[in-house]
Parts: C-alpha cells; sequence; structure tokens
C-alpha cells in the first residue's frame, strides 16, 4: 500500500516492494509521503518518517480490486479517483492491464494480490461475463480464505433481486437512486473498511490470548487499562501520566487532521463512551508505542501513539456498522506474540446472532 503507515513492525507495499517500517527522526520527504508518484495515504504533519527495509516480491499488492462494466465506467471512475487520491492502490483494468498482458492472468494476479474486492452491480455488469469470472474467482478466494473479500455496490436500476446467489445476504453499499450523493455519505464506512481489510490481510490467524469484538468489549477493555511503565527507569506517579494524556487528548481531538478516523467517528466514538474512552485508547496506545516517559518521548513515538488511537477508533465506530446491519462477519481484535494489538475479520458465531 502505497504510503501506508504503522506502529513499529506494521508491514506496507510501495510499487512492487514489500517494506517493514518504523519512525524515525529526520525526514527527507513528510510522515506519510508517496514512494510512487500517488497521494500519500496519510498526510500528517510532523518529524516522523518510515524507515524503511525493502524486499522484493513477484506481483504488487492492491488494497481494492474494482469490478465493473465498461459502460459504468464514468461513474466507477468517480470512486476509483477518488479512493486513489487517498492513497489507496487500486486494480482497475483500464490501468492495470498492459497492451502485451494476457488479461485473465492479469485479472488472477488482480484478485489474488488485493485485499477487498468492490463488485459494481448494475444491469449492465450483470450481464458481462468478465463480471461474473471475476466474482466466481473472487468467491473462491472468499470461501477458501474463511474471510469477507466481496463487496457489492448496488448501482443505476439494480435490484436485490437480482443479485446473483452467492451475493444474497451479503452486506452492500447502496448507490442507487442519487450515486454521488448517496457515495459522499458513505465514503468513510467504505474508506474505513478497506484500511481494515489491508490491515487484516498483514496479519497472522491465529492470536494470543483471548480475542475481543471491536467495539464495546474493546472499549471496556481499554478504559480497564493502566499505562504498564514496563520501559519505565523509575515509578511515574500517576497523577502526573493523567495529565500528561488529558493534554495528548486534547491534541488528538482538537488539532490533528483526520488519518484513519474521520472527524464525524471521533464525535460518534465521544458521545457513546465518553471523552475519558478516547483518553485510555491513547494511554493504551502509548504502550503500543513502546514509549517510555522517563527516558524522554520523541515526536515519532508520539505521533505512532496517536495513530493506534486513530486506528482503533475507526475501527470501533466501523464494525458498529456491520453489527447494526446485522452482516455475518464482525472485526475482532488480538494479541500478537509480541503484545502488539491486530485485528481481522471473523464470521459471527452463532450466539451472536438474533433470534
Amino acid at each position: 500500500m502505497v504510503g501506508r503507515l504503522g506502529t513499529p513492525g506494521a508491514t506496507g507495499w510501495t510499487d512492487n516492494v514489500r517494506w517493514t517500517g518504523e519512525l524515525c527522526d529526520a525526514p527527507e520527504e513528510g510522515l506519510g509521503a508517496s514512494h510512487s508518484g500517488t497521494s500519500p495515504s496519510f498526510p500528517v504533519e510532523g518529524k516522523g518518517c518510515p524507515r524503511v527495509w525493502r524486499q522484493a516480491v513477484d506481483a504488487p499488492r492492491w488494497d481494492v480490486f474494482i469490478s465493473y462494466s465498461t459502460k459504468d465506467r464514468e461513474q466507477v471512475s468517480h470512486v476509483v479517483n477518488d479512493l486513489e487520491s487517498l492513497g489507496f492502490r487500486v486494480w482497475q483494468d483500464a490501468s492495470t492491464i498492459g497492451f502485451a498482458d494476457r488479461i485473465r492472468d492479469k485479472i488472477d494476479e488482480g484478485i489474488h494480490n488485493s485485499s477487498l474486492l468492490l463488485i459494481f452491480i448494475s444491469p449492465r455488469s450483470l450481464r458481462s461475463r468478465w463480471v461474473l469470472n471475476e466474482l466466481d474467482a473472487a468467491m473462491l478466494r472468499e470461501v477458501s480464505q474463511n474471510k469477507p473479500f466481496v463487496l457489492p455496490v448496488l448501482m443505476g436500476a439494480a435490484s436485490t433481486g437480482d443479485l446473483p446467489g452467492d451475493l444474497r445476504g451479503k452486506k452492500y453499499l447502496d448507490l442507487r437512486h442519487g450515486f454521488r450523493r448517496k457515495y459522499d455519505a458513505a465514503r468513510a464506512n467504505l474508506v474505513a473498511t478497506i484500511r481494515v481489510a489491508s490491515l487484516s490481510d498483514d496479519q497472522p490467524a491465529a492470536s494470543v490470548g483471548p480475542e475481543m469484538v471491536v467495539g464495546d468489549e474493546l472499549v471496556r477493555f481499554v478504559v480497564g487499562y493502566d499505562f504498564s511503565q514496563a520501559r519505565e527507569e523509575r515509578p511515574v506517579p500517576r497523577e502526573a501520566i493523567a495529565g500528561l494524556i488529558k493534554d495528548f487528548a486534547e491534541s488528538y481531538l482538537d488539532e490533528l487532521p483526520e488519518i484513519m478516523a474521520t472527524d464525524e467517528m471521533k464525535r460518534a466514538f465521544v458521545e457513546r463512551y465518553g471523552r475519558h474512552a478516547i483518553e485510555k485508547a491513547i494511554e493504551f496506545s502509548m504502550d503500543q508505542a513502546k514509549i517510555s516517559l522517563t527516558r524522554g518521548l520523541i515526536q515519532p513515538e508520539l505521533d505512532s501513539a496517536f495513530f493506534a488511537a486513530d486506528t482503533m477508533i475507526a475501527m470501533v465506530q466501523t464494525n458498529a456498522q456491520f453489527i447494526e446491519d446485522d452482516s455475518d462477519d464482525w472485526m475482532i481484535a488480538g494479541f500478537r506474540p509480541n503484545g502488539e494489538l491486530f485485528y481481522a475479520f471473523r464470521q459471527k458465531p452463532d450466539h451472536a446472532r438474533p433470534r
């Protein structure tokens, strides 16, 4: 993924190269700068920069694969251009398949190496042999990996009754009857969904300890968490930590630009859980960023803590929509063996479904 940053040890993609990044002090480019000429994912001001170790891979990674009828190109291009402006790697036939490429091979490669597939459903795409073939390949991947991969987007005069059998019962994005207006309204949730899929593609299948539903369960865990002081040279008074975190929360809510969580997501989080939950999310994320207060806090570490808290809030708000829509899948959070939090999709267990 172009320009994607994470906490130390996170993974990302740029062009045909995989990188693992930590944050460093003196960038030649701004934090989140793109390495391929497209817009950065996270246009954050600050002193941090990705320190990069590169390893060649056989094929590029894509955040989202676009399946559509070329007769719907004008409307679909509006979505593609917007996602690319945010720094997402988007697979689309018009920009990805070269003159001498074998079309079928490039499509299979794109589906295999993408984190999410958006299939734009219209009367015209339902008559497209290419779109239906792409759907078959995508559903095989979804079944084999046992996690959501295909997200239908309804447009034009499409009817839910016209959906192919594989897509019935799936959560879908409804852009019928006012495509651009409805896209603008759904944009924040779509962007967060793509980012979750991209993040979860990099995570291990198994976690250490219990998994938590990303929502009330995760927030309860975080609200009950206290900064561990595991890396401190001497104990830090609890009231000093609390005062520092209050200042950090002020900066996070009032000064920092949108990265993962939109302003709307932040407001909804505060309305549901209170401002104290924001402070505790930052406190928890300080341990995730391996911060030591007595050895001296540096800006890249603080950037990393803010990013981790921002990601958590975005994931909580996105999963709340999945739960409200009674999706078959939801997001869970777990811990890697090194103690880092990760997010992934899991199939909703039977006991969690409405009766």
